[in-house]
């Protein structure tokens, strides 16, 4: 089984989930300061569909020709995926000293996150704070308020993600296990169904599914 938070992916079974209610329209919660939407790639695109082990090789074999830091990110968390967990890390070590700044910053928190480097992860979400407007730097930020538990943090700043990133499949997927653990199922719901039908071929969608079907049979 995947840890949990330690990638952009997790592993989800429906007995993890205290379900008791159906998705509604009151499900959308306050969105806070939006992030900047990245532009469609190639690589989002396939990393939202589990083809990570390809995404590892066009990276390594620098296709596309200078891949971007955004897309060796995704490679960082397709490394994930694929349980090399130290090429991750080391990879996303060499993406914190390059390239775009707030790139750095999302590599800096991925870091003190799988590291368990409180000190680092400090520092990386006090940088953070300069990058209101990067997804990927929010995104990172949610994910390591997750890991410590503070979860409605988390929450909202998936949500901001979601604002102005409305096709960013896994701001959803975190979005709805942030608030799984704030006994929110109704919001939980609507962040699932908008994370399958914007993910079809996602590696996590048969486990998502059968949390909505289970929600459904709960009406």
């Amino acid at each position: 089984m995947r840890q949990t938070y330690q990638t952009a992916s997790i592993f989800l079974s429906a007995t993890m989930l205290v379900v008791t209610a159906c998705a509604s329209s009151q499900g959308r919660a306050q969105i806070a300061r939006p992030a900047t939407e990245p532009s469609a790639s190639t690589i989002q695109a396939l990393y939202e569909s589990g083809e990570d082990r390809e995404i590892v090789d066009r990276i390594k074999n620098g296709v596309p020709n200078a891949p971007t830091g955004e897309d060796r990110w995704f490679a960082t968390q397709s490394q994930l995926r694929l349980g090399l967990r130290n090429d991750a890390i080391n990879d996303l070590a060499a993406l914190s000293r390059t390239g775009d700044p707030a790139v750095q910053v999302a590599a800096q928190l991925a870091i003190g996150r799988l590291t368990n480097n409180e000190v680092m992860l400090d520092q990386a979400r006090t940088a953070a704070a300069a990058y209101p407007e990067s997804l990927f730097v929010q995104y990172e930020l949610g994910l390591s308020y997750a890991v410590r538990s503070d979860f409605a943090s988390a929450a909202r700043i998936f949500d901001a993600c979601i604002a102005t990133a409305p096709t960013f499949a896994y701001a959803y997927y975190q979005s709805a296990l942030a608030y799984q653990h704030l006994d929110r199922p109704d919001v939980m719901a609507n962040r699932f169904d908008r994370f399958v039908r914007l993910a079809p071929n996602a590696p996590e969608r048969p486990e998502v599914e059968s949390v909505l079907r289970t929600i459904a049979g709960r009406q």
